[in-house]
């Protein structure tokens, strides 16, 4: 079996590289050139409708008893028997605007699934500009036009403006991407030189699992340290308003950490934020009531 790492220099390269690492298999959606085939089809149904229009009327308005147009409207059976008369204008109208129709609706619904695949994450675009520069990938070998379809590292704004991604990445959040941002040079540089070529491939694979998994048991990490810690510092604070600056700069510092660890909905974080007052707010209470005061006050 042929390897990736064999692929002729150019586009069999590049297609190897985007079989593997399909986050990067990244293609322009065409949208201009898609609007106006439907734009196309669009006006030559309006067309067809028109003469349509005009064919029924002057058909219905035509009294000769042999051709009978006039009962074209009202019963199939001699609209479709005009087929074998000389000029059937109506029937082949009516045709040729059910061929067109279907194509048209099949060119929107492809229109419609294309524009609704995902955008490719910014550093995946990022990381197939870097492949198509490197020494060890592509060193910018394409000469065709389509070489600026992605953009380059020196000018990514070139790039076509609605490209989108075979598979996009799940919703990652904002840590996970940060790390795998600032991973990326050193798998790049310095873990292929101890990394073994992957034996189908031919060359070393890096997965995002392992990366992903760290960083979300840092965030459970913090996640049960922020309600364990909280507690503890509510339990030495003895003046109420302290309290009270300490339950709010929590719960700032939660919202912040599920904005940065997560990729939940507004309303969530409110949900989360409030379920976490009222644990703080409890705990305070609970402490109130009792009249039990810490040995060491703050």
């Amino acid at each position: 079996m042929l390897r990736a790492a064999d692929a002729t220099n150019g586009h069999p390269k590049l297609a190897a590289h985007m079989g593997v690492y399909l986050e990067n298999a990244i293609f322009s959606r065409f949208g201009e050139l898609a609007a106006r085939n439907l734009l196309y089809y669009q006006a030559e149904l309006v067309e067809l409708t028109i003469d349509l229009r005009e064919v029924e009327q002057r058909d219905h308005a035509d009294n000769d008893e042999e051709k009978k147009g006039y009962k074209y409207a009202v019963n199939w059976y001699y609209l479709n028997k005009s087929k074998s008369r000389p000029n059937p204008k109506q029937y082949e109208t009516v045709m040729k605007i059910g061929e067109k129709l279907a194509e048209y609706q099949e060119a929107l619904l492809r229109a419609h699934r294309v524009a609704n695949l995902s955008d490719p994450a910014p550093s995946d675009l990022h990381d197939l500009q870097l492949f198509l520069q490197d020494p060890d990938g592509m060193e910018l070998c394409l000469t065709g036009f389509d070489r600026d379809v992605w953009g380059s590292i020196r000018d990514p704004s070139s790039r076509a403006p609605d490209l989108a991604v075979l598979r996009a990445r799940n919703h990652e959040d904002l840590f996970s991407r940060l790390v795998r941002k600032l991973m990326g040079p050193f798998f790049r540089h310095i873990a292929h030189r101890y990394k073994k070529d992957d034996p189908v491939h031919g060359f070393p694979i890096y997965k995002d699992r392992r990366l992903l998994q760290l960083t979300h048991l840092i965030a459970t990490i913090i996640a049960s340290s922020i309600v364990v810690s909280s507690i503890i510092v509510l339990y030495y604070i003895e003046s109420v308003g302290k309290r009270l600056g300490a339950i709010a700069g929590f719960n700032i510092f939660l919202s912040l950490c599920l904005h940065v660890f997560s990729t939940g909905k507004r309303i969530k974080i409110f949900a989360a934020t409030s379920a976490f007052a009222a644990v703080q707010v409890v705990f305070v209470s609970s402490q109130i009531g009792s009249g039990y005061q810490p040995s060491d006050k703050i």
